[in-house]
This record gives C-alpha cells, structure tokens and sequence, in this order.
C-alpha cells in the first residue's frame, strides 16, 4: 500500500531513500547529504510516496513543490519528481501529482510549471494526462560560476 504525504522530519533512512531517487532521476548524479534534503524540505513542500507494506515505510517516490509568491498571484514550480525503479507501472508518478496538487491548492497557487526533459518518457506521458500542457517559451539558463 502507498501513502502520499508531506516530508516534514529528516531522518537518515530518509536521505539514503532520496538518495537512489536523485540517482533514479539523473544517473550519475551525487547524492544529496542530510544537510541538502533538509535544507530542501525546510524551504519547500516535499511530496513523498511510502511503502506502507513494509515495515520500514521507505519512500519510494517524491515530487517537490516550490511555492512562489508574485505580484500577479501565487505560482508554483514542480522539481524532482521520482520514484523509484521497483515500482515502475504502479501509477506512483499519478499519485504524487494529485498530492501536490492538493497542497498547492492549499497553498493558494493558480498555476504549476515544470520542465522534462524530452529523453523522460515516463515523466512526458504523465504531464500531458494530469493537465499540463505545453508552454511555448524560451528557458534561458546561467551558470553564474562560469561568470
């Protein structure tokens, strides 16, 4: 059985589960530390998915809502939506969307925008069946490193 919920309390069990869903998300990408998952979930809603059929309840997915305050209204962006590999077909991507749906309704926000990488099968087939659509822009980015 799954349970959607807000990750509030950051424990290493936690970290380490976050961890292979960074991993899951982007290969090859470092794991965050205890202190960058609780820095993210102090500052952010942090939607996550658990198997409650286990004992351990680990999380097995997660999707992190940023919630903006503009002079136009209450936006919201979607970042680091995840699960992991074992529980590909159980409509876990579905489940954390309603949930962060909800919480961004709770939080007053009239609009969510994410980005996906084209390469994201599963994360472009989602999108389009929860109500996303595409948004014709340009994304401009900066490496303010480089600078």
């Amino acid at each position: 059985m799954i349970r959607y919920g807000l990750l509030q309390m950051v424990t290493d069990a936690d970290v380490a589960d976050i961890g292979e869903l960074v991993e899951a998300l982007s290969p090859g990408t470092r794991r965050p530390s205890r202190h960058e998952v609780k820095r993210v979930v102090e500052a952010h809603k942090v939607i996550i998915a658990n198997d409650v059929s286990i004992v351990r309840k680990p999380i097995i997915g997660m999707a992190t809502l940023i919630v903006i305050p503009q002079l136009i209204g209450m936006r919201g962006r979607v970042e680091d939506v995840s699960r992991h590999p074992d529980y590909r077909g159980r409509d876990i991507g579905d489940g954390l969307m309603d949930k962060l749906h909800e919480v961004a309704r709770q939080h007053g926000i009239e609009k969510l925008e994410l980005t996906c990488q084209p390469r994201r099968k599963g994360g472009n087939a989602l999108y389009p069946r929860k109500g996303y659509r595409l948004k014709e822009t340009n994304v401009y980015c900066i490496d303010l490193s480089m600078l």
